[in-house]
């Protein structure tokens, strides 16, 4: 099956730099590198304390979950996702 979307990490605040997921892009199967439309910045985010641990952009058709789903809830526990938006700032999902 190919995705519809594309997502990629561009700031991890979670690193200790041994372990830095900047760059790491997804979904992990039949990434599809030529999606580049819809463009909206990410951040994955804990809800204990809303403390950010990544920060990246999806492209494609998307409903907004993928990014915490496909990476962020197994790479550190991330429970929110938030999206960026020009006239009021992050929001969440």
């Amino acid at each position: 099956m190919t995705r519809k979307y594309r997502w990629v990490i561009d700031i991890d605040y979670f690193s200790d730099d041994k372990s830095d997921a900047a760059g790491i892009s997804g979904p992990s199967n039949h990434l599809p590198l030529d999606i580049t439309d819809n463009e909206k910045t990410f951040l994955l985010v804990d809800d204990d304390n809303g403390e950010p641990y990544y920060k990246g952009r999806i492209f494609g058709q998307y409903s907004g979950f993928e990014p915490l789903d496909d990476f962020g809830k197994g790479a550190a526990g991330a429970t929110e996702v938030h999206y960026w938006n020009e006239d009021r700032g992050w929001k969440r999902l």
